[in-house]
Formats: structure tokens, C-alpha cells, sequence
């Protein structure tokens, strides 16, 4: 399913799990992440999997042989070109997001498996436009701060 809101284009699919009921509100909600960092034109491919797929995608790719919550995959270096304006669209990359890990993680950070998911989704939005972090502290990375940041600002909601 592809849409195509505010000049991006996001397409969700799932493999290993059924595809989830709210698929297309996390398509509204990427979409709107996407408006609120000023980025158009992007094709972003969203997939949604299982623990064992992560952990073969994590394995290949980042050499860690076992699951993660999120996986992007950026088609340009550092975010080049986020923004094409000439109504072309460009392939941004791929964010891989680890359903059951969320709901995990969601319950060990008590949060709702809804703001974990959307959190996933903003963090992986973010790799692709070329931020990156070197540890998890929130008070040391930008991009940590700019996630939560977008999670407070864009009410759009999953479930």
C-alpha cells in the first residue's frame, strides 16, 4: 500500500507476522513526521517482521547476530538531497521495524506499545535523513532530543 500525502510516498508491508490492523495509520503518522522535519519527495519503504527475520537482517547487515527494534537503510549518504523539490520523487531508504521487540520494549520502559512504535518510526525517519548517534543517552545526543521532540509535536496517532 503506498501513499502519497504531503509529496512523500511511504509503502508498509509485513513479512513473518501478519499485517497489523494499523498499518495505514502508521503511514498517516510517518507522513506526518516527514511534514514536520520539512522533508518531500521521499519514497520511504517500511517493513514490518518478526524477531527471527531482525535478527538475520542485523546479523547480515551489522554483523550482530541477534534481533533489534529498528533497522534504516539509507539510499544517500548522510540525508543528501532530503529534499528534491522539483516533484520527482526520491528513494529515501528502507526502515525495517521488529513488531513483537516493540511490545517487548514497551513493557520493560513502560510505555504504550503505540508510543514505542511511534518512537521507532521517528527514529528510523531520522537515520534516514541522515542523523546519526553514538550511544543511547538522550541527554548527550541531538538526535535523541530532536526524536523526542517530534514525539511530542506530531499528535497523529497509530492505534
Amino acid at each position: 500500500m503506498t501513499s502519497d500525502s504531503s509529496a512523500n510516498r511511504v509503502d508498509i508491508s509485513s513479512e513473518n507476522l501478519e499485517p497489523p490492523s494499523w498499518t495505514g495509520n502508521l503511514r498517516r503518522y510517518a507522513s506526518a513526521v516527514l511534514r514536520e522535519l520539512s522533508i518531500t519527495y521521499w519514497e520511504v519503504s517500511i517493513l514490518l517482521t518478526d524477531d527471527e527475520r531482525m535478527r538475520e537482517l542485523n546479523a547480515t547487515y551489522r554483523s550482530i547476530d541477534e534481533p533489534t527494534d529498528v533497522l534504516s537503510f539509507s539510499t544517500t549518504p548522510d540525508g543528501d538531497s532530503m529534499t528534491i523539490g522539483d516533484g520527482a520523487f526520491r528513494c529515501a531508504g528502507d526502515i525495517v521495524i521488529n513488531v513483537p521487540m516493540i511490545e517487548r520494549q514497551a513493557k520493560e520502559w513502560y510505555a504504550t506499545p503505540e508510543e514505542e512504535l511511534r518512537r521507532m518510526m521517528v527514529h528510523g525517519l531520522l537515520h534516514l535523513a541522515g542523523h546519526t548517534h553514538q550511544s543511547n543517552d538522550f541527554a548527550e545526543e541531538p538526535m535523541l532530543r530532536l526524536q523526542e521532540a517530534i514525539l511530542d509535536t506530531v499528535e497523529e496517532r497509530i492505534y
